[in-house]
C-alpha cells in the first residue's frame, strides 16, 4: 500500500503508481490531489487528472458541458450532457441548476 504524504512530488508518484495498478483507490487520490489544489486556490488541474474541455462532443449526437462547480467529489465540475439532434435534444442535468453552467 502506498503512503501519503504532504509532499506534492511524493503525492504525484503514489498517484501515477495507483494509476498503473489499477487499484480501487485511484478515485480516492486523485480527489484528495484535487481537494488539495482547491484549498490551495489552483487553478491548474493536479497531476494524473485529464483537463476537460469545457464543452466536449463525444458523439454525433451527444455534448458534454463541464458545470463551473469543481469539488472534492466532482473533481473539475459536473457533467451535463445534450442528447439528440436538431430541434428534438434533451439535458441530462447532474449540476446544482444554477445559469452560469450552462455554456
Amino acid at each position: 500500500m502506498t503512503t501519503l504524504t504532504n509532499d506534492s512530488a511524493s503525492v504525484a508518484t503514489a498517484t501515477v503508481a495507483t494509476l498503473a495498478a489499477g487499484s480501487v483507490a485511484t478515485a480516492w487520490v486523485l480527489r484528495r490531489l484535487y481537494r488539495r489544489h482547491m484549498v490551495k486556490g489552483a487553478t491548474t488541474t493536479p497531476p494524473g487528472l485529464k483537463v476537460l474541455e469545457r464543452v466536449a462532443k463525444l458523439s454525433p449526437r451527444v455534448l458534454r458541458v463541464l458545470g463551473h462547480n469543481p469539488g472534492s467529489f466532482s473533481l473539475q465540475g459536473t457533467n451535463m450532457y445534450i442528447v439528440g439532434q436538431g430541434a428534438s435534444r434533451i439535458l441530462i442535468d447532474a449540476g446544482q441548476g444554477k445559469a452560469d453552467d450552462l455554456p
